[in-house]
């Protein structure tokens, strides 16, 4: 089934999550969600705003607001509110007046638009049970807590991150376009490879891509890591020099509505792999490829870590990096001094999303695939990564991106 992402009725997906949620909400509650606060870089001077996921995934809505408000009395009749921020003249003259409650309508579906606090202390004191997501707390509903204590207070978190595990079929429409914007920077970036000299410019081209095509931002911060930088794996400096001889490991991934993408490769600098660099890319590529093929209903990352260790073990005999000896004799797991990561997180809103290793897998949850191999004494490190759509036969969503090494040398070249 095809999803249109721009279909009219935009909001029916959040309808649909908001209806889970009150599925799983007790009789004689409310359920309070603040929208994330605004984060100053210094001085008056604030950092990108990023929506609350839970806000994202109820409502849509990318903008700040205050808070989304969703009520169930005692015979499990629904209401849902939204309150958006009361601002001073000062606030709109610097930030504008925000998004309009027409917007708020329209995105999200929620009819009933406030912004008197007054409103939501009534609604506090006219339920029992307080629902609320206890990270999320600010200081206005510390005080509306204090004139509310003798309330039943539960954490919404679990409930959230359990129906946020399991995409609907239009979230997984924004996944792929996602991954489709992504996948076409790195085309480019490819073919555009022999332009840059550091890290930085190939991190200013993927940027630039993304906002040419839409103002998309990164899920996350780019990791652009060229020779021995690609040995820490969360490296994000992206200030080093392209040196010939050397690989550059690539790790990015765009963000549509919310939802993220996870992309890595690893690329030759000079447009041709290397004889060793091959055989270590050509081992991690047959990992990724066996792991992925067992991203199916039932298992677990757990399990799928146990999985990769096993195949990583062979390979690391195969390179000459351990021997069968030292596998069999360690005492702590030797395989972690060249893959110290696991082979999998799963992906949504947050690009290491809800679930852990033990959480079993269900036909419609989204995984990385990210196995590596780093090799400090060779000043090395190759990881690849796709997205992964748990089925019977998963599904790569990643397949059309280039990750062979005759696809990535012949478009370098």
């Amino acid at each position: 089934m095809i999803i249109d992402i721009n279909q009219q009725n935009k909001h029916f997906l959040f309808r649909k999550n908001r209806n889970k949620l009150f599925n799983k909400l007790n009789n004689n509650s409310i359920a309070i969600l603040f929208s994330a606060s605004t984060k100053y870089r210094n001085a008056s001077h604030e950092y990108k705003y990023r929506q609350c996921s839970n806000i994202i995934y109820l409502t849509g809505i990318l903008d700040p607001i205050h808070a989304v408000v969703l009520t169930k009395d005692s015979y499990g009749n629904c209401q849902e509110y939204i309150f958006l921020p009361t601002l001073d003249e000062k606030t709109i003259i610097y930030q504008g007046i925000g998004i309009s409650p027409d917007e708020v309508k329209k995105i999200s579906g929620i009819e009933q638009i406030h912004y008197s606090n007054e409103l939501l202390n009534q609604l506090l004191q006219a339920f029992d049970n307080i629902y609320i997501v206890k990270s999320n707390m600010n200081h206005l509903f510390d005080s509306l807590l204090f004139h509310n204590n003798s309330k039943n207070i539960i954490d919404l978190s679990p409930i959230l991150q359990e129906l946020r595990l399991t995409k609907e079929p239009e979230e997984i429409a924004f996944i792929k376009k996602a991954i489709r914007i992504t996948g076409e920077a790195f085309n480019e970036l490819l073919k555009n490879f022999n332009h840059f000299k550091t890290e930085a410019d190939i991190e200013a081209f993927i940027t630039s891509y993304f906002i040419s095509k839409g103002q998309y931002q990164h899920a996350y911060l780019p990791i652009i890591a060229s020779g021995a930088n690609a040995l820490t794996l969360h490296y994000t400096n992206n200030s080093g020099r392209l040196l010939k001889n050397k690989l550059t490991l690539l790790d990015f991934g765009c963000e549509y509505k919310g939802y993220a993408s996870d992309l890595s490769r690893t690329i030759p600098n000079k447009g041709i792999f290397t004889k060793r660099q091959k055989e270590i890319y050509n081992k991690v590529l047959s990992i990724l490829k066996e792991v992925q093929k067992n991203i199916t209903p039932g298992t677990s990352i757990k399990e799928l870590n146990i999985l990769s260790k096993q195949l990583m073990e062979k390979a690391l005999v195969e390179l000459k990096l351990l021997t069968v000896s030292d596998i069999k004799t360690e005492s702590t797991p030797l395989v972690k001094k060249y893959f110290p990561h696991g082979v999998s997180h799963f992906m949504g809103l947050d690009v290491h999303d809800s679930g852990n290793t033990e959480t079993i897998l269900q036909e419609g949850m989204i995984l990385s695939c990210e196995p590596g191999i780093y090799i400090p004494e060779e000043n090395i490190g190759i990881r690849l990564e796709n997205d992964i759509l748990v089925a019977p036969t998963p599904i790569n969503l990643m397949q059309h991106i280039p990750i062979e090494i005759d696809e990535i040398e012949y478009r370098m070249n």
